[in-house]
């Protein structure tokens, strides 16, 4: 009987400036991933991955890297 071993990947990324380590099992976390576990809306969010600014349609097609930047900005409305 062959056991199965899971083997973690530990990455670290920048979230808004902190280091933010993500360990991957089994498959490679998408930007998608990410926004999904911190909780955000992606209707009211924009994103910038390493300096270039990302349709929320594509968010599952870019898996995360070592040493990736992320800028999350949440977007506010308000006023009188």
């Amino acid at each position: 009987m062959q056991v199965l071993r899971t083997i973690d990947t530990n990455i670290t990324i920048e979230v808004n400036g902190e280091p933010f380590l993500c360990t991957i099992r089994f498959y490679k976390w998408a930007l998608n991933d990410l926004i999904e576990y911190l909780n955000f809306d992606k209707n009211l969010i924009l994103i910038e991955y390493n300096n270039k600014v990302i349709d929320t349609l594509s968010l599952k097609n870019i898996l995360l890297q070592d040493q990736d930047k992320i800028e999350i900005i949440t977007l506010v409305g308000g006023g009188i």
